[in-house]
């Protein structure tokens, strides 16, 4: 079961600086890391704050709808300061959230009480919802989940897709273990040697998410490559890990890579 770990706070992109500048200098949060669609502080009790500017997911597919969060977002005072999601939207943001470590190698059960309850408790627009998943190349996902969720919570029959669907979930465990993630990793990239280099050498869109400079000086890309590698080997246990999965790259069996590449090609996730 998925637990809580961190506080999400979502603004706008153009008030990033300003809202750094409060959590540093105002409340004594210390800043940890810049990823590409958040910054990540901890306060003095230890909580992890992360600062999200973006709530896109580097998915093309995905990143179509998750990019128009503002549009389906409105005041909730006069004020300003506080924004809610329209319901077909935060439902949407919530599948959208569990397709994403899907296809990365674990989603958590977690994730599937929360779209139950959502689809019980929650008022929203079905045809509205379903056209937000199309958008996002998530009909099929969503169609499976749906049934797999009336499997488990309801009396539901279980068909190939559920069981395929579960079973993945349940191998994965919370975010995914070493052996589903490269599992699914391969299947998405194609085989181990591809993976390898897509660790090795990220995509100019993710590589400028950590180093914005590259957007505007491309010629700067191998060395921003080289240091983002830098920047890894320096987290904690960060050398340690990156050995255990090109370890495991290496030898994970065929089989288990077929099975991932089966499930994400029949919910259409690649």
């Amino acid at each position: 079961m998925r637990t809580s770990s961190d506080i999400d706070i979502l603004i706008d992109r153009n008030n990033l600086s300003k809202a750094e500048n409060i959590l540093e200098n105002t409340l004594n949060y210390k800043k940890y890391v810049d990823n590409y669609h958040d910054v990540t502080f901890v306060t003095p009790r230890g909580i992890p704050i992360e600062l999200h500017f973006s709530i896109n997911e580097n998915m093309q597919n995905l990143d179509k709808m998750l990019n128009k969060v503002w549009e389906y977002s409105k005041p909730l005072k006069n004020d300003g300061y506080e924004y809610v999601q329209s319901n077909e939207y935060f439902f949407f943001h919530n599948i959208a959230h569990m397709a994403y470590p899907f296809v990365a190698g674990g989603c958590g059960i977690r994730a599937c009480i929360d779209c139950y309850l959502l689809r019980n408790k929650l008022t929203y627009d079905e045809s509205e919802l379903r056209e937000m998943c199309s958008i996002a190349g998530l009909d099929k996902f969503y169609k499976v989940l749906m049934n797999l969720l009336d499997v488990w919570f309801e009396d539901g029959i279980a068909t190939d897709e559920t069981d395929a669907m579960a079973s993945y979930i349940i191998k994965g465990g919370n975010f995914g273990t070493l052996e589903t993630i490269i599992a699914a990793k391969q299947s998405v990239q194609g085989n181990k040697y591809r993976y390898a280099f897509s660790r090795l050498w990220v995509t100019t869109e993710h590589l400028s998410g950590y180093y914005p400079i590259v957007k505007k000086h491309k010629v700067l890309i191998p060395i921003y490559q080289v240091k983002r590698w830098i920047d890894r080997a320096k987290h904690r246990g960060g050398l340690e890990s990156y050995r255990e999965e090109f370890d495991m790259n290496a030898k994970i069996d065929k089989k288990t890579v077929e099975d991932a590449k089966k499930t994400l090609k029949m919910l259409d996730l690649i």
